[in-house]
């Protein structure tokens, strides 16, 4: 396959309509539709479904799409790397990091490299700590910050370790959990694996009601109106400065329930020497 036939992969499934995306890759209609006859030939099955509402894949066809944008991200790392190494002292790190990461610690230091280094760019990749691993395998990154223990093959080296809180508008006795409504975030696996362990060490019952949202901002702001209370693990400064009553939660040895920090690299890959100036910043800052 071409890399133009990834794409059309990838650009369908995205906007289903052949004519849309032949427009927008700049193909005529004919040449797509042929493009997509050589696909299912090369693969001996049907990939498109087509109908008056679009096109819809088939199983093997969501498989060669997920595949497509697997190439694509490691084609264009591919791509940017070569283009660093074209022009000396300029280049682009690419940081893979996860959303809290990002918000509290990532500007700083990309503004204490860019004072020796002020032609390098950051392309920074935020996600959740449970998928940015995928994003050094598949080459897309150089680096990335996550949070929580997670099992791989890569370099790992811890910065910090983190408290988790319990959060509410007001003083919140243990035995009064209960019978509040627990307002929980979207985190990562490894987070929600410690949460969940003090959850089981101290009460024998599920949460009396459950409010879900994606981001810590809007947990907060339910708690503040009294919708109850969030449990996670929050930067203190931040704490101190919502108003919001807190308190750090313990296992019932005594121990806080703490999440480690861990900057990941693979000391396979071979890097440039600004991204190993990056690394031995951030291993260096948190000292």
């Amino acid at each position: 396959m071409k890399d133009t036939d990834w794409k059309i992969l990838y650009e369908l499934y995205m906007t289903p309509n052949i004519t849309k995306v032949a427009e927008k890759l700049f193909i005529a209609q004919p040449t797509l539709t042929k493009r997509l006859q050589y696909i299912e030939e090369e693969f001996q099955t049907r990939i498109l479904i087509r109908s008056n509402k679009g096109v819809q894949f088939t199983k093997e066809g969501e498989f060669l799409m997920h595949q497509a944008e697997l190439y694509l991200q490691f084609r264009s790392g591919i791509d940017r790397r070569i283009e660093s190494f074209k022009q000396e002292g300029i280049g682009t790190i690419r940081v893979a990091s996860s959303v809290t990461f990002a918000k509290q610690y990532l500007s700083d230091l990309i503004l204490e490299f860019q004072k020796k280094y002020p032609k390098i760019s950051f392309d920074v990749q935020s996600a959740h700590s449970h998928n940015l691993t995928n994003f050094l395998t598949d080459g897309t990154s150089d680096l990335a910050f996550i949070r929580g223990e997670y099992d791989c093959d890569l370099y790992k080296r811890k910065l910090l370790s983190e408290k988790a809180y319990l959060v509410c508008a007001r003083p919140l006795r243990e035995d009064e959990i209960l019978d509040e409504c627990r307002v929980d975030c979207i985190m990562g696996d490894a987070t929600r694996s410690l949460l969940e362990r003090w959850w089981k060490e101290r009460f024998q019952e599920i949460p009396r009601s459950l409010v879900t949202v994606r981001l810590v901002d809007i947990a907060w702001e339910m708690v503040k109106k009294g919708v109850g209370y969030t449990v996670g693990f929050y930067d203190p400064k931040q704490l101190e400065e919502s108003g919001l009553w807190h308190q750090p939660v313990y296992y019932r040895n005594g121990q806080p329930v703490e999440r480690g920090t861990w900057l990941i690299y693979s000391k396979r890959t071979e890097k440039t020497d600004f991204v190993n100036a990056f690394i031995q910043l951030a291993e260096n800052w948190f000292q």
